[in-house]
């Protein structure tokens, strides 16, 4: 089955599939603190178990929040840059899990 991200959820994930899902939400981040809300919305499930904790502490559960959560998000930033630093991943044949910090320098507004 191959999900939104485009890599195939059904057994192995690769390494370059993983790394390729990284490598597009970064780019989608770094849409979003410019105010385009799309690329990151294309990432998530439509499925109704889908949930999103955002930076900010929202909580956003099925994919009306989470879609309405993200292009709240997108409004609020603009002339932005997003930076992200590694500390820790994992990679087996059942889960792929990474922990990164996300920088931003943003111009909030309101």
């Amino acid at each position: 089955m191959r999900g939104e991200a485009g890599f195939e959820y059904a057994g192995r994930v690769a390494p370059d599939q993983l790394a390729a899902a990284i490598e597009r939400y970064q780019a989608a981040g770094a849409e979003l603190v410019k105010g385009n809300p799309e690329p990151q919305k294309s990432l998530f499930s439509r499925e109704s178990d889908v949930v999103l904790v955002s930076p900010a502490g929202v909580v956003a559960r099925g994919w009306d929040e989470v879609a309405a959560t993200v292009e709240r998000a997108s409004g609020r930033f603009s002339d932005d840059e997003m930076e992200f630093e590694r500390v820790g991943e994992v990679l087996t044949p059942a889960l792929a899990c990474i922990v990164e910090i996300e920088r931003w320098r943003a111009k909030v507004d309101r």
